[in-house]
């Protein structure tokens, strides 16, 4: 009974305390561009400024993604080209995978690089669960498109967020994707929903009427002058002290219902 407990030290006063065993994390949206990446690398940050060992892992395939995490981080600059391991072309070309690749800000990033997407690699289910059974970490993130062809790696999942964006004419359309997600919560998956974008003009009895979920977690949109910054900075916007803490609240009962 001892085997899946171990200790983490704490940053802040370098105070030991109890966790349990790994955790995996899927963080998915109803469709595409509701902002799922960047509530999977904000909660990634989270868990590192708690001294949490995390790891963001980007499920996709790497020609048709529209942006590039290596890219919004700069790795090629924080760690030099040479010295960032593409995971994806190590699982491709059956190499072994070493833990604590690619680190920054606290964080594995095991992400698509640029030139996996040039080599127009693209992963088989089977290389795309070793690509998830190799991540590192007590927390383990994984980042996984709104597709159905990736839904079979949210089973195996401790969690899943499900992001969505509150325009109603977004939500419309993502029905079909809302209800494949609520198949996977009532057959026993755990499924916490995050609403992000939340501003003055959103009704959320009425986003709440359609989700038809109790609990929903509500986010304020990020101001974009914030994200843009962040990444003419070569950083996250939830590297901004203002922009983590409005997150704050939901990070923390995210964290809570893993028992970390």
């Amino acid at each position: 009974m001892f085997r899946d407990r171990f200790a983490v030290k704490y940053r802040n006063g370098g105070e030991t305390a109890p966790a349990l065993r790994v955790r995996r994390i899927a963080v998915t949206g109803t469709g595409e561009c509701v902002g799922a990446t960047l509530v999977a690398s904000g909660l990634c940050l989270f868990f590192a400024r708690k001294g949490v060992n995390v790891s963001y892992t980007e499920v996709g395939k790497p020609s048709e993604m529209r942006r590039l995490m290596y890219d919004i981080l700069a790795l090629d600059r924080r760690l030099g080209e040479e010295n960032v391991k593409s995971v994806y072309g190590a699982v491709k070309d059956s190499e072994p995978l070493k833990d604590g690749e690619n680190r920054a800000e606290g964080v594995f990033w095991r992400v698509i690089t640029a030139e996996d997407a040039e080599r127009g690699i693209e992963l088989d289910p089977a290389e795309t669960a070793r690509l998830i059974s190799t991540a590192c970490g007590m927390v383990q993130i994984f980042d996984i498109p709104a597709r159905e062809d990736f839904n079979r790696h949210l089973l195996d999942m401790d969690l899943i967020v499900a992001v969505a964006d509150p325009m109603p004419s977004k939500l419309l359309r993502q029905k079909d994707r809302i209800k494949a997600i609520k198949r996977i919560a009532s057959a026993g998956n755990k499924v916490i929903w995050v609403v992000n974008r939340m501003n003055g003009g959103v009704s959320r009895r009425q986003v709440q009427g359609f989700l038809r979920e109790e609990q929903i977690l509500y986010g304020e949109e990020i101001p974009a002058e914030k994200i843009y910054n962040a990444e003419f900075r070569c950083a996250l916007p939830h590297g901004d002290g203002d922009v983590m803490a409005e997150y704050d609240s939901i990070f923390t009962k995210i964290s809570q219902s893993i028992g970390i």
